[in-house]
């Protein structure tokens, strides 16, 4: 239960309403209530965790544009190459890590 509001704490921040988080996560609106009275009233824990997250999924975003930038910026490679296959790895990889963080 703790993950879930926790899970509800950072959806909140991200500006999603209650509808989508009690769809996503299949809580009850009182219990999306009493984490956002939480969060307001300054709750050091839920802050501190929140941000803790939201810098951590900035850094994956950055670390993912980068390697999305050094793969379009790198020269072709010759179909069925080692390099070639290298290069379509790490293409796959980045497109798996950005399907799990827009999961939601």
């Amino acid at each position: 239960m703790l993950a879930k509001r926790l899970a509800i704490a950072v959806l909140l921040e991200k500006g999603y309403t209650y509808d989508l988080i009690d769809e996503v996560l299949k809580v009850s609106k009182a219990t999306i209530a009493t984490v956002h009275k939480q969060c307001i009233s300054g709750a050091p824990g839920y802050k501190r965790a929140i941000t803790h997250i939201l810098n951590t999924e900035r850094k994956e975003n950055l670390w993912n544009e980068l390697n999305r930038l050094i793969l379009a910026l790198s020269p072709p490679k010759s179909y069925g190459s080692v390099s070639w296959e290298r290069k379509r790895g790490a293409g796959k990889r980045l497109a798996k890590r950005k399907r799990q963080l827009t999961s939601l």
